[in-house]
């Protein structure tokens, strides 16, 4: 087994990751406790968040740092929102915002567009077809 590390594998160091991580639990922890006002604030977040990575690393396609950034943090979502005991209305929260905030990342690298496409699929196995249909027709 090799003992290189791919940008995915040393994630948890990266300060991004992990300021996403405490964006996600605060999300969480709003949405399970049934307070509106703060998990929409903490969606926002998370939306502006993604906006300045995916920003950052498409303003400077030759930046190899911000195009690892992007990986690790679609990566961290991904992981996220595959976990298996994730509450269905965390994810029902975050289906209204995160797809569209996780698309701009597509054109950043082959790698990111693969992870968006099973981000996006992770959504549709498990959020209601009846309201992603509004969220995707208008992304298109």
């Amino acid at each position: 087994m090799s003992s290189v590390k791919t940008p995915v594998e040393s994630s948890s160091a990266n300060p991004l990751v992990l300021r996403l991580q405490q964006i996600l639990t605060a999300c969480s922890r709003s949405v399970e406790t049934g307070d509106l006002h703060t998990s929409g604030s903490s969606v926002s977040e998370l939306v502006d968040f993604l906006d300045s990575i995916s920003d950052d690393a498409l303003s400077d396609p030759s930046d190899e740092d911000s195009r690892n950034n992007a990986l690790q943090v679609l990566s961290e979502i991904h992981r996220y929102l595959c976990r298996p005991l994730l509450d269905q209305a965390v994810l029902d929260a975050l289906s209204f915002e995160l797809p569209k905030a996780v698309a701009k990342f597509a054109c950043v690298s082959v790698q990111c567009l693969e992870i968006v496409d099973s981000i996006v699929n992770q959504f549709v196995a498990t959020c209601s077809p009846r309201d992603l249909i509004p969220i995707f027709c208008e992304h298109l």
